[in-house]
């Protein structure tokens, strides 16, 4: 029984540690998401504060800002898809790697409490048998000192 709860120890740790790892890859891919937005937002901003220009000579080149611009958007709009897929897939691994170690813990739990328990009878055994051992003992002395006759 002790085996199984040392492999059922050991499975939690690496449980543990894959979850670890897992979740700061998530958080990697959730930053890089997250730096995404800050430049799409960047983006915007330029755009809206350096197209209010309204000379004659920057037409040309507003233009080519512009479709600069739009590309640049689309470029990250493409990136940030691939980063929020990532960012699905890691959230599902996880969500599963938690699972794990939560079963893993709830058939340790459940171990440990049979454990728990069948001591307890043993311990109420002993002390039972003790206790029968004692009484008969007692009626034993007490029969040995009965007057006889």
């Amino acid at each position: 029984m002790t085996r199984r709860l040392e492999t059922l120890a050991m499975l939690g740790r690496l449980h543990d540690r894959e979850l670890k790892l897992r979740a700061a890859d998530l958080a990697s891919l959730q930053n890089q998401a997250s730096v995404l937005d800050a430049e799409r937002a960047e983006l915007e901003r330029r755009r809206y504060e350096e197209t209010s220009v309204v000379l004659t000579e920057a037409m040309p080149y507003t233009a080519q800002f512009l479709l600069t611009l739009r590309r640049e958007r689309d470029r990250i709009a493409v990136e940030k898809e691939g980063v929020e897929s990532a960012v699905e897939a890691k959230r599902d691994e996880v969500l599963d790697t938690w699972r794990d170690q939560r079963c893993n813990q709830h058939l340790r739990d459940a171990l440990l409490a049979r454990l728990l328990q069948d001591r307890r009878r043993s311990e109420q055994a002993e002390a039972d048998e003790r206790g029968v051992m004692d009484h008969a003992r007692a009626g034993s002395i007490i029969r040995r000192q009965a007057p006889r006759g």
